[in-house]
């Protein structure tokens, strides 16, 4: 299986459905869509607009107290969003702003490389599976991967999203 480590509060907010949009500066060679772990880095990322700045996140009505260094749930890779290359920099720019509710970046955090990784049908874990974390898409062993398809199914660790993996067609 693969997966993606992302700085918290942005893997929190990923598995609690509320950033669809995960913003990097590369493009992966990946068919879509494909499931993927999301690893929360080990790093908060201080640079965070205040409206996730929090060190509490309200997710599915509940306070959510971000978790590091491991794998807090699942989440689908649908679609990979320019905001620039082909469209030039003004459509990106309008993309960049249109799309904001998404990716939940401010504004001024747009540059000529931003690449969005729009995810869907997250699942997150109630309790994290240690695993370091890597740059860019990693393969998961073997046994990690087994306690995150449990953990997805809710077969051991549970889901606060009440999703199931057969929408994950695992």
């Amino acid at each position: 299986m693969l997966c993606l480590t992302v700085r918290q509060p942005w893997a929190e907010l990923i598995v609690c459905a509320k950033k669809s949009i995960e913003i990097r500066s590369w493009w992966p060679r990946l068919q879509l869509p494909v499931l993927v772990a999301i690893h929360a880095g080990k790093q908060y990322d201080e640079a965070a607009p205040m409206l996730v700045h929090d060190a509490h996140l309200n997710c599915s009505r509940r306070v959510i107290t971000p978790r590091f260094g491991g794998i807090i749930g699942v989440a689908r890779f649908t679609e990979r969003i320019e905001f620039c290359g082909y469209l030039g920099e003004i459509e990106g720019r309008a993309r960049w702003v249109r799309m904001a509710d998404q990716h939940l970046n401010p504004l001024d955090w747009w540059t000529r490389k931003s690449i969005g990784f729009r995810f869907d049908q997250p699942v997150r874990f109630e309790r994290i599976i240690p695993c370091r974390g890597r740059q860019g898409f990693f393969e998961l062993p073997e046994d990690i991967t087994a306690a995150v398809i449990s953990a997805a199914k809710g077969d051991t660790h549970g889901s606060t999203t009440g999703s199931t993996m057969q929408a994950h067609r695992l």
